[in-house]
C-alpha cells in the first residue's frame, strides 16, 4: 500500500512534523529541502517525496491559539536516555477543544506505552502481541536490513483533561511532570524504517 492510500497518512505525517526540530527550506534552485537533524530530514524527505503537504503542516505547528497561547502546549525533546520525544498540540480542526499527544521514538521505548494500534484500514484495534511487533516487524523486517526504526504513537484527549493533568502534575514545570502525557494509553500509528 502506498503512503497516499493509507487511511492514517495524516496522523503519520503530523506525528512526524509536530514532533521534530527539522524544517523545510527552498534551496538555491527553488526546490524544497529538509534541514536539521539527519533522522528527521529523512522522515521529512519521505513525506515530501510522497506529496504530503509538509510545509503547510509545519506552518500550522507554529501558530498560536486565539488567546495567544502557542498551539504546542507541552513538549519533551528527544534525548539519548529516554529514546523518545513527546509533543502535545491543540488541534485546530477540533475548534481548539482537543489536545493530541504524539510520541515518537525507539520502538522498545514507546511500544510499552501503547494499548492499541491503527490497522491497514484505519481502525483502532487492541495491541495484544507486543512481542510479535518487536521480534517480527522491528527486528526481522527492519533491524536485519540495518534500518533505524521509529515508532509513532498518539492519543487524543479533551483540552479539559489536559488542563487537569497539567494542574495535577506541577503545571508541567519539569520534564518528569510532562512525562505523564505518555501514560494515557497510546495508539500506534506506524513504524518507520530509515
Amino acid at each position: 500500500m502506498k503512503f497516499f492510500d493509507l487511511p492514517n497518512k495524516e496522523l503519520l505525517g503530523s506525528g512526524i512534523l509536530y514532533n521534530c526540530s527539522a524544517r523545510v527550506e527552498k534551496n538555491d534552485i527553488g526546490e524544497l529541502e529538509a534541514k536539521g537533524n539527519c533522522t528527521e530530514q529523512g522522515l521529512i524527505k519521505y513525506l515530501l517525496k510522497n506529496k504530503y503537504p509538509a510545509v503547510d503542516r509545519l506552518e500550522t505547528k507554529n501558530e498560536s491559539l486565539p488567546d495567544g497561547t502557542p498551539r504546542i502546549v507541552a513538549q519533551i525533546p528527544f534525548n539519548s536516555k529516554r529514546k523518545k520525544a513527546t509533543t502535545a498540540v491543540v488541534l485546530p480542526e477540533s475548534n481548539n477543544s482537543i489536545v493530541r499527544v504524539f510520541v515518537k521514538g525507539a520502538p522498545d521505548f514507546v511500544l510499552d506505552l501503547c494499548d492499541t494500534y491503527m490497522d491497514a484500514y484505519g481502525e483502532v484495534v487492541p495491541l495484544e502481541d507486543k512481542k510479535y511487533v518487536m521480534e517480527y516487524v522491528v527486528r526481522d523486517n527492519f533491524a536485519k536490513n540495518a534500518f533505524r526504526t521509529l515508532l509513532i504513537a498518539y492519543k487524543d484527549i479533551p483540552l479539559t483533561q489536559f488542563e487537569k493533568l497539567k494542574q495535577d502534575n506541577n503545571n508541567f514545570a519539569e520534564e518528569k511532570d510532562r512525562e505523564q502525557l505518555e501514560f494515557l494509553g497510546l495508539t500506534v500509528i506506524g513504524i518507520y524504517g530509515l
